[in-house]
């Protein structure tokens, strides 16, 4: 951490674009002025705090309401990456937006964004990830999608869908191999309803 000492009036630049000016010191308080692009958003970290604590607190309570009610999807193998999470609940963003989100009862806060594999990719062999399923019961496949941290173009796992029962509520990933099938499939080659996803 950069410690620094300044008076009242006196001005420290962070990048080109961002100022934090000392405005007055008065009884161990200190005033400060913040000048930054209207893009960057500036928070006081308890208020943050604050309201990543609620939304902790939502978020458990929603998850242990869906677990009361019996809608968690299990996956008994687990998912690669993730093997000590075996318990899910499938949440809607909204209804218009085709990527939903599913939720680890174990802990609210791993997230997996996915998407439906029959509504986004037009010819995706579905059959060969039923069979991969071994399960006699109708089933939902979808995609892992992935959004890059840095803002980059988000990504869908094609080799490696999830198959779900829709009676059983169990689950399965599964390993589709095929040519031409990626771990990280540009979405914007991910069709979604007759359009292409926006990346």
């Amino acid at each position: 951490m950069l410690t620094l000492t300044r008076r009242a009036g006196q001005t420290i630049l962070i990048g080109a674009d961002i100022e934090v000016t000392v405005v007055s010191v008065s009884g161990g308080r200190v005033r400060l002025g913040i000048k930054a692009p209207r893009a960057l958003p500036v928070h006081r970290q308890e208020l943050v705090e604050r309201v990543s604590d609620e939304n902790k607190r939502a978020l458990a309570r929603a998850v242990e309401q869906g677990v009361a009610a019996g809608a968690q999807i299990s996956f008994p193998e687990g998912i690669f990456g993730l093997s000590e999470h075996r318990d899910w609940l499938l949440c809607d963003f909204d209804t218009d937006n085709p990527i939903r989100v599913l939720v680890s009862c174990r802990d609210p806060e791993v997230q997996l964004l996915v998407v439906d594999a029959e509504t986004a990719w037009e010819g995706y062999p579905i059959k060969a990830a039923t069979a991969a399923f071994a399960r006699d019961e109708e089933v939902a496949v979808a995609f892992i999608v992935t959004v890059p941290a840095d803002g980059g173009q988000p990504t869908a796992n094609l080799l490696a869908p999830l198959v779900v029962g829709l009676e059983s509520r169990v689950g399965r990933q599964v390993v589709v191999e095929r040519p031409g099938l990626s771990v990280a499939a540009p979405i914007g080659q991910v069709r979604v309803g007759s359009s292409a996803a926006a990346g």
